[in-house]
């Protein structure tokens, strides 16, 4: 037969009204911070008293009941697994969101649809009004100097294309350079915030607060993080004496490096540390030393690849961490050193804009680094294919305006001093002995090995003339070839020409170099001629579908492998497409993560986001709660009241 425990019975009640007072206070909580970004939704975690024992004169008829309601803690709802895969697709779309931008301001440079007149390019209706003062030139103007002008001028708004271009290309590289140095400091400004946080929640948890708040403040930060590299995050306990164990977050790159080495190691920095508890590293851009004979302000410069090294773990107050090596002594923390396949995300994105060159990709980059490296094509594969084009041009261009060395005898005259130069407006000297001109300063360096022959230079009936003789009435005297282009509009130079330094040269510029008609010997007494063979070449070399283009035209060292065949303009169309690949490629698979990342955000929100509706729901069954513990304090009492004033009246 069981007993009333008068304070047990008050207990319960009571127990039962902190309880519902509790619970509708976290629901308070949730429904207030219902619009705080990253809150997570909160709940009142409690079980049921046990009273352990029973009293010395109880009875086994006894029924025994529990002692009420206890309220241990206040917990988050969060789902660690929609945290993780939110995470990784979040990097990926991040990663192809940067990419798509920079290929979309590469677009604005490069697209030449809807740009120019009569739906031409701005480049091709230029390469085309080239063609056309050529084919006018042939037809009517071979010879005339007004026609050459016409030409010049032409082309001189081509080269200015070219350099416009180059110009723009170089632009958007400063600004993506520009924007991956913030990317950096963005990143180390998050670790940073986060072992800040690290602190602060592992203080909270040593004294029995939950830091709930500091928490959401965290995975936010930690949700930034993964926009920017991709990141593994777990937690473990951290003991910190006296039994008492505090949680520690880490985190990790996660790497997608497949590589092994010659032993079947992997390759590359996979797991590497982020985030240890309150130690964090921080990311730098490897540089190399400024030229000493630079200016004092002038800065360090960036490594071609754009490297990038993770420091050492630290404290907030700059200590290192302990870490065990593999032969199980602890050492501390060193910097790492990353490999082109560590980072994803926008930071990753930013670099391969910054330095993929496609096709133009070493063998040895392919080889040890990325073997998708000719696949991947950032800003400067676009730089490197038009200083490729612009390069292809002037030379055709140039060498169909200069004689050939085998004719190098065939002089002209400077016309300011009158003396005899080769076809690259070079001084020559004449060797009576060998017969034979030389340019004079490879002749002063190195004189040639004299001989008794005749002489060989020849008129235009090919008979044998006196090479003094030759000097005072060179053949092709008439001739104004040489140089059409060079890599400054102040000399003549063929060398090192690229899309930014390509110019007229100031040989055609001056009137002292024009376009050749023909290369055919003609009677110095009558220089005008009909021919117009060099002319037709010119027109044939610039409409050409049969050009080869090589990595390894720009660069001896690259790929000797073609990758395009075509006219200029069908080079120019090849770019336009590459890029308008890309382009399409990278929106096609940002839209699919898009569409995974709002999947699961919508699932993770689900569990964690804060539902009007649901805490409505709690609201009422709280406060039922509530009165339900009230009426049965009230009832007791009503119980107690009957046992002692109304028994035996």
């Amino acid at each position: 037969m069981g007993t009333i425990s008068t304070a047990g019975a008050y207990n319960i009640a009571k127990l039962g009204i902190y309880a519902a007072q509790k619970a509708m206070e976290v629901t308070g909580n949730n429904i207030t911070n219902i619009n705080t970004p990253g809150y997570t939704r909160q709940r009142l975690e409690q079980k049921s008293m046990y009273m352990g024992g029973a009293d010395r004169y109880s009875s086994k008829w006894e029924a025994r009941v529990g002692g009420g309601v206890i309220t241990t803690s206040v917990s988050q709802l969060r789902d660690p697994y929609l945290d993780i895969r939110y995470r990784t697709e979040m990097s990926s779309a991040a990663a192809y969101e940067t990419k798509l931008k920079g290929l979309q301001q590469l677009a604005g440079v490069l697209d030449e649809v809807g740009k120019g007149s009569d739906d031409e390019g701005v480049f091709e209706a230029q390469f085309n009004d080239l063609i056309a003062q050529l084919t006018d030139m042939a037809a009517s103007g071979a010879g005339k100097d007004e026609y050459d002008t016409l030409v010049r001028t032409s082309a001189k708004s081509l080269v200015s294309l070219f350099n416009t271009y180059a110009g723009k290309l170089e632009t958007i590289r400063q600004n993506t350079l520009k924007s991956f140095e913030q990317d950096v400091n963005t990143i180390n400004g998050i670790l940073q915030k986060i072992q800040t946080l690290n602190d602060s929640i592992r203080k909270s948890d040593i004294h029995g607060g939950p830091g709930l708040e500091l928490r959401d403040e965290r995975n936010l930060l930690l949700d930034q993080l993964s926009e920017y590299v991709k990141i593994n995050v777990r937690y473990e306990s951290e003991p910190v004496g006296a039994g008492l164990t505090v949680e520690k977050l880490i985190v990790e790159l996660d790497s997608e490096d497949g590589r092994l080495d010659d032993n079947g190691n992997p390759l590359g920095n996979n797991g590497a540390q982020l985030i240890n508890g309150r130690y964090i590293t921080q990311f730098s851009i490897d540089t190399k030393p400024k030229d000493p004979n630079a200016p004092p302000d002038a800065p360090d410069e960036y490594v071609d690849n754009l490297s990038m090294t993770m420091g050492p773990l630290t404290s907030p107050s700059g200590k290192l961490m302990r870490v065990k090596n593999d032969a199980g002594n602890y050492e501390d923390s060193t910097e790492v050193k990353l490999t082109d396949n560590d980072l994803l995300g926008r930071l990753q994105a930013n670099r391969e804009l910054l330095t993929e060159v496609g096709e133009f990709s070493t063998q040895d980059t392919v080889d040890k680094v990325d073997p998708n490296a000719k696949t991947k094509r950032g800003i400067p594969y676009y730089q490197k294919a038009l200083d490729l084009m612009a390069q292809k041009f002037a030379g055709s261009w140039n060498d169909a305006n200069m004689l050939p060395e085998s004719t190098l005898y065939l002089t002209k005259k400077d016309p300011t001093s009158g003396l005899p130069v080769d076809a690259n407006n070079k001084e020559l000297i004449a060797d009576a002995v060998n017969g034979k001109y030389y340019v004079k300063e490879d002749y002063e360096k190195d004189p040639p090995i004299l001989t008794e022959s005749q002489p060989q230079f020849v008129n235009e009936k090919g008979d044998p003339v006196n090479a003094a003789d030759k000097i005072k009435d060179p053949m092709y005297s008439h001739y104004n070839g040489g140089p059409l282009f060079s890599n400054n509009g102040n000399g003549n130079d063929v060398s090192n020409i690229t899309a930014a330094n390509i110019s007229i040269s100031q040989a055609w510029a001056t009137g002292a170099t024009k376009i050749l008609q023909t290369k055919q010997p003609i009677d110095p007494d009558h220089p005008q001629t009909t021919l117009q063979d060099n002319i037709q070449h010119l027109l044939s070399i610039t409409a050409d579908n049969n050009f080869e283009y090589k990595p390894s035209d720009l660069d001896p060292t690259l790929s000797k492998t073609t990758f395009f065949t075509g006219s200029y303009q069908g080079f120019l169309t090849k770019m336009c497409s590459t890029l308008a690949e890309d382009t399409r490629i990278s929106n096609g698979r940002l839209e699919n993560y898009v569409t995974a990342v709002n999947e699961l955000y919508g699932d993770r929100d689900s569990v964690s986001g804060v539902d009007l509706n649901d805490e409505a729901i709690n609201m009422m069954q709280y406060n039922k709660a509530y009165s339900a513990s009230c009426r049965l304090l009230t009832t007791m009492d009503e119980m107690i009241d009957k046992l002692v004033n109304g028994t035996a009246v």
